[in-house]
């Protein structure tokens, strides 16, 4: 192909002799990369959307190849039902190929998705009486402007829900409209419909009636039940039931001689709409009322005498609500008591009137009330009479009287001691009437107080004085009570340890009792205490060496003559104080000896020991050793560190070391004298010497490149392609390069070989390293076309291009084309794909095959050969006979087939006929051609006998009258016949009018 090509390279290899040798090396130039694109990202659009539309959809733009320019990457799409039908997946194939047919093809999916709600006007809001037909949408509205992106064809659907109005009749009905298209994308609108009742009841009053009715005289409830049947008056309401009421009771003012009272009767629905009549009613009276007395009672002289208390009367009358009324005479009794003669009458509208008497005694039975005075405890010498003391009533109260007061009475019994007493009180309150209330109070009398004196002062005392000693301690002189005499305080002891032994507290409570056992307690504190310190010698001051324990008292001195005033086994101890001396481990102590007592009293001396060190630390040197050169002589964990340093006196020392190196035999190798050396922290000094000798034994290291397979013309010497050592690296050496020897064997064919090639690195001190890399020379090119290729194409049935001769070349050598194609059969005869594969070979196998899809098809519909009818507009008896079509096509024969349909109009005679040609090729495309032909019968029928004229005769010569036949173009017809007489000014003159 274009970008292909095979180099024939001749070695020649001559000596100083001439002799000479020539060797050919063949170089196959070949294109096997395929080209790159990106593809267009996936994509989601609407199902109206263009999805052929690139500028949408993505367009390939950065095609783009090693070898050829120009590229243009085409695409072909499969298209798959998506979940509703309006949606689909379309899986666009791109594909890019350059010019040795190295092919790319990579997927975009292409999603087609109906998310798009349909659109519709909602009916209006409306309101509509409670008898209008809400589901009439030619009153309440319909939808008729539905509307898609993608779906045609939708009606809009609804549902009711219905919400009570304010009454029974009325509601409020909200309907839900609909609309969901082919993939369930919905719209929905509410419309309101508002259901009122706004229409009165109509009343009927053709059996309305007015009434008069005579006390005593007229049937019972003859008032009630002509009110009940609303004076005769019906009523009828649109919507629902209707409830009657009426205003008897406004005018009661009866005429008793003859007079009227008007009722309003009103007819109302359940929505409160209401229409009302009137009718009046007379009544006559001249009977009594019949009157009821309340019981003769007996109540307290608290209670009202009011009749809601006392009884009510009550009366009834023929014809009126009576009027009653009451009138009292009295005779008093005690206090406020008395009986009440009550009078009642019962009057009616027309003056009629009855009377009876009511007897009401008015008595006092209920006792007096009054709060006791509560009881109460006083001392012995507190007057009992003093009612400001002991409390008074101040609250008497009677239900009748006024002006009580409540006396009392004592009654005295001994309390528990001579002193004491309980006195009960017993008060009396009676009212006008002898009602009598008596109620108790406790008054007890008691001795609570306790005597009195002064406790001696607390004291402080030495524990050798005796705390009994009421001179020293101190005692009671003032003892005192408010009823007693010859009262004697006394005390107790409780002795409570001090803060040291020969210290202790003593709490001495002294008490005071009178007759009754008041006591008075107070307390005195004795406090005993010992204040003097002990005595000792301390040891002399002396020198040590630092690892000698200063804390041995054997060695430093002891204290051993402990003494003191008060306490036994005493023994003396001490703290130290250290100061820094001259160097870390020497140090002055400053010891200070202590004695303390029992009772804290404490001595102190002090004692200096001087410590101080003069020995030398110890260790061990690490062994000799002998490492490598690579070998980090200062890593003290490869060549030995020293570990035990120890010392008298010192801890954590750390031995040092000093390096002095002597060339060894090559450049790599030496011997390390160390010498280690350890100071303790007063400069004692220890030195040792090691030895570590340093070589080098290690082969340097690398990394041969991988075995690689080459086409043949490629330079296997050129190691920018084969590939090179460049990680060559020694433990000791640096800047080493690795070098190799080829060792070539034939190959499966002549461009084809096996190179061996051997690797070798040595280090400066002769250490090698060989590895081995296999080289493969292969011939894997395929063969390139020399010319354009072509292309898929889609062409109509009688277009279809002829085959295409195609050559190739190789870069190693000939290159062969075959060709073969392919036929698949579509849905009709003249639709098809014609595959057309040419296959280029060279003589190792290699293949480029390139294939040309050629789709075939028929998407051209027949023509008619015959000029079109066209429509026409005739009467019944000119219909026109059908015309013969056909047609031709462009790929094949094509079939014309007719139907005619009559579409009826207002008669028989007058339609509507519609012809349709249809042709038809192999394919099914079509070609449609429709004529109308409105037929019609304007033409009237005619009557077929000569027709009778207008004429002028006597009443006793009118002729009969004629048989009249007719007939029409089209059909047949009937002869109707009508006579009218239109009288004149007498029986017997007239105008007789005939119509045919």
């Amino acid at each position: 192909c274009a970008n292909e090509s095979v180099i024939t390279r001749t070695w020649t290899l001559t000596d100083e002799c001439d002799n000479t040798t020539t060797l050919v090396q063949t170089i196959t130039v070949v294109d096997t990369t395929a080209p790159t694109f990106t593809v267009p990202a996936d994509i989601t659009i609407e199902c109206d959307v263009d999805p052929s539309d690139l500028s949408i959809t993505g367009d390939v733009t950065d095609e783009a190849d090693n070898c050829s320019a120009g590229l243009d990457a085409t695409y072909t799409d499969s298209v798959a039902n998506g979940t509703c039908a309006n949606e689909s997946v379309i899986t666009r194939t791109w594909t890019l190929t350059d010019e040795c047919d190295n092919t790319t093809t990579l997927v975009q999916t292409i999603t087609v998705e109906d998310t798009i709600a349909p659109t519709f006007t909602v009916p209006a809001d409306i309101t509509i009486e409670c008898d209008v037909d809400p589901s009439d949408l030619s009153i309440t509205g319909d939808v008729t402007d539905e509307a898609d992106n993608c779906s045609t064809g939708l009606e809009a659907t609804y549902t009711d829900s219905v919400a009570n109005g304010t009454c029974a009749n009325e509601s409020v009905i909200t309907r839900t409209w609909t609309l969901t298209d082919e993939c369930d994308n919905t719209t929905t609108l509410v419309q309101t419909i508002t259901v009122e009742d706004t229409t009165p009841p109509s009343i009927d009053t053709i059996n309305k009636e007015d009434i008069v009715i005579q006390c005593g005289v007229s049937p019972d409830n003859a008032l009630d039940t002509w009110l009940s049947n609303n004076a005769g008056a019906t009523a009828t309401d649109n919507c629902g039931t209707i409830t009657w009421s009426n205003d008897y009771g406004i005018n009661t003012n009866v005429d008793c001689a003859n007079g009227e009272i008007i009722v309003t009767f009103t007819a109302t629905d359940v929505c409160g709409n209401a229409s009302n009549t009137t009718a009046t009613y007379s009544i006559i009276d001249t009977v009594d009322p019949v009157l009821t007395i309340p019981q003769d009672v007996t109540i307290e002289c608290t209670e009202s005498t009011e009749p809601s208390n006392t009884g009510n009367a009550s009366a009834t009358d023929d014809c009126t609500e009576p009027n009653i009324t009451f009138n009292d005479s009295e005779v008093a009794n005690c206090g406020n008591t008395k009986i009440i003669t009550r009078t009642w009458t019962a009057t009616d509208t027309c003056g009629n009137s009855v009377s009876a008497n009511q007897t009401i005694s008015v008595v006092d039975t209920t006792a007096p009330t009054f709060t006791v005075p509560a009881d109460i405890t006083i001392e012995c010498d507190v007057d009992p009479s003093d009612l400001s003391i002991t409390g008074d009533v101040t609250d008497e109260a009677d239900n009748c009287s006024t002006g009580l007061e409540a006396t009392y009475t004592d009654s005295v019994a001994n309390g528990s001691c001579a002193n004491e007493s309980v006195i009960t009180r017993t008060w009396t309150l009676t009212d006008e009437c002898d009602n009598t209330t008596t109620l108790v109070q406790t008054i007890t009398v008691e001795d609570t107080t306790a005597p009195t004196f002064t406790v001696p002062a607390d004291i402080t005392i030495e524990c050798d004085v005796d705390p009994s000693d009421l001179s020293i301690t101190g005692d009671v002189t003032d003892e005192a009570d408010n009823c007693s005499t010859d009262l004697e305080a006394t005390y107790t002891d409780s002795v409570a340890n001090g803060s040291c032994a020969n210290e202790s507290v003593i709490t001495r409570t002294w008490t005071l009792t009178d007759e009754c056992d008041n006591t008075t307690t107070l307390v005195q504190t004795i406090t005993v205490e010992d204040t003097t310190a002990p005595t000792f010698t301390v040891p002399a001051d002396i020198t040590i060496e630092c690892d000698v324990d200063p804390s041995d008292l054997s060695i430093t001195g002891d204290v051993t003559d402990e003494a003191d005033n008060c306490s036994t086994g005493l023994e003396a101890t001490y703290t130290d104080s250290v100061a820094n001396g001259s160097c870390a481990n020497e140090s002055v102590i400053t010891r200070t000896w202590t004695l303390t007592d029992e009772c804290d009293n404490t001595t102190t001396l002090v004692q200096t020991i001087t410590v101080e060190d003069t020995t030398a630390p110890t260790f061990t040197v690490p062994a000799d050793i002998t490492i490598e050169c690579d070998v980090d002589p200062s890593d003290l964990s490869i060549t030995g560190d020293v570990t035990d340093e120890a010392d008298n006196c010192s801890t954590d020392l750390e031995a040092t070391y000093t390096d002095s190196v002597a060339n060894g035999s090559c450049a790599n190798e030496s011997v390390i004298t160390r010498t280690w050396t350890l100071t303790d922290e007063c400069d004692n000094t220890t030195t040792l010497v090691q030895t570590i000798t340093v070589e080098d034994t290690t082969a340097p290291t690398f990394t041969v490149p991988a075995d690689i397979t080459i086409e043949c013309d490629v330079d296997p010497s050129d190691l920018s392609i084969t590939g090179d050592v460049t990680d060559e690296a020694d433990n000791c050496s640096t800047g080493l390069e690795a070098t190799y020897t080829d060792s070539v064997a034939n190959g499966s064919c002549a461009n084809e070989s096996v190179i061996t090639r051997t690797w070798t690195l040595t280090d400066e001190c002769d250490n090698t390293t060989t590895l081995v890399q296999t080289i493969t020379v292969e011939d894997t090119t395929a063969p390139t076309f020399n010319e354009a290729l072509p292309t898929d194409v889609t062409v109509e049935c009688d277009a279809v291009p002829t085959a295409e001769t195609l050559t190739a070349n190789d870069n190693c050598g000939d290159a062969t084309v075959n060709f073969e194609e392919e036929i698949t059969n579509s849905t009709c005869d003249n639709s098809y794909t014609l595959t057309r594969t040419w296959t280029a070979a060279d003589a190792c196998g290699n293949e480029t095959v390139h294939s040309q899809s050629i789709t075939v098809q028929d998407t051209t519909a027949p023509t008619f050969n015959e000029a079109l009818p066209t429509d026409v507009t005739v009467e019944c008896d000119a219909v026109p006979t059908a015309e013969t079509l056909t047609a031709n096509d462009n790929c094949g024969d094509a079939t014309v087939t007719f139907e005619e349909e009559i579409t009826n109009s207002t008669c028989d005679n007058s339609y509507t006929l519609t012809r349709t040609w249809t042709a038809a090729d192999a394919c099914g495309n079509e070609t449609v051609h429709s004529q109308s032909i409105t037929v019609q019968d304007t033409t009237a029928p005619t009557f077929n006998e000569a027709l009778p004229t207008d004429v002028t005769v006597e009443c006793d010569a009118v002729p009969t009258a004629e048989t009249l036949t007719a007939n029409d173009n089209c059909d047949d017809a009937t002869v109707t016949f009508e006579e009218e007489i239109t009288n004149s000014t007498c029986d017997n003159s007239y105008t007789l009018t005939r119509i045919w």
